[in-house]
């Protein structure tokens, strides 16, 4: 009796380890099912993963709006309730930056742009757009909304001149562009030159598989410097860049060149931050004869 009963109870004990075995292997199963799904969400939503700060890596799954070079009738840009303008095309994105050009014809004052879909610039030259607050304009606010932009020829921004100006570039990511600038002061991406601007923040702004060729070249930006001469309109600049990187990149400049800012001007009242920004597989090359100021960040 004792040998049978010891018997029965192996049988029960392998049974409940088959049970078990068998538990763990669907339990396995589902967890791998909603894994891949997670994965495929992550790389396949740009507005979610990849670069690790939010943003897809750009590939040929990517569909893009295509510019012809013409510009969109400005009261046919759909406008949020609370004024924002929302950008479908490379077109309406020319029509709206051009608003900041002229306060004075325009009369808008503070421009915010909703990014609706990947853009392609390659359509006709693009001229960098100057915020200049001596002109009357204030501050221009893109929301990349986790887009991308291609084909830019020239940087997105001029930049700005005055205390009043302000650029704030947010989720977005500048992709397989060839920028050349003209600018003889900086060269940079998404801005070219800050001068004596008090408010400048890109968060979470990248470039990716793009050459830049210009004076002091930064990836993202190319000379920034406030103003202190108290006597003659003193502006504290402060100049915000988080988030952001610079990946499989040619930047050459033709004075100081960094990954992330060409040139930080050491003016007094120049505040510069550099947070959680990275730069890789990035080539960064001087022209100058001494082959000095080559910096990874500035």
């Amino acid at each position: 009796m004792r040998t049978s009963k010891t018997k029965a109870q192996l049988l029960k004990l392998s049974m409940l380890r088959i049970s078990l075995a068998s538990y763990v292997v669907i339990v396995s199963g589902i967890i791998m099912i909603i894994s891949s799904f997670a994965w495929m969400t992550i790389s396949q939503n740009p507005a979610v993963g990849a670069l690790g700060f939010g943003i897809q890596i750009p590939g040929p799954a990517l569909v893009y709006e295509t510019w012809d070079g013409s510009f969109a009738d400005i009261n046919n840009v759909e406008m949020d309730e609370n004024g924002v303008y929302i950008i479908k095309t490379p077109a309406e994105f020319a029509t709206v930056m051009a608003l900041s050009t002229d306060y004075k014809m325009y009369g808008v004052k503070n421009i915010t742009i909703k990014i609706a879909n990947h853009l392609d610039m390659a359509g006709l030259e693009w001229t960098p757009i100057k915020i200049d607050s001596y002109a009357g304009f204030g501050t221009i606010t893109i929301q990349g909304e986790g887009h991308c932009m291609r084909g830019f020829s020239a940087p997105m921004f001029e930049g700005g001149f005055g205390g009043d100006a302000g650029i704030v570039i947010r989720d977005i990511a500048i992709v397989d562009s060839n920028i050349v600038s003209k600018n003889t002061q900086g060269s940079g991406a998404f801005i070219e030159v800050l001068d004596s601007v008090s408010t400048i923040e890109l968060d979470n702004c990248h470039l990716v598989r793009s050459t830049l060729y210009g004076s002091r070249a930064g990836g993202l930006i190319g000379w920034t410097a406030g103003y202190n001469n108290t006597s003659d309109g003193a502006v504290k600049s402060y100049v915000n860049i988080k988030n952001c990187s610079v990946d499989g990149c040619k930047i050459t400049g033709s004075g100081t060149v960094g990954g992330i800012i060409g040139q930080a001007g050491a003016n007094a009242w120049t505040f510069q931050l550099l947070e959680n920004c990275e730069v890789n597989n990035t080539t960064l090359t001087s022209t100058s004869s001494s082959n000095k100021g080559i910096g990874t960040m500035i």
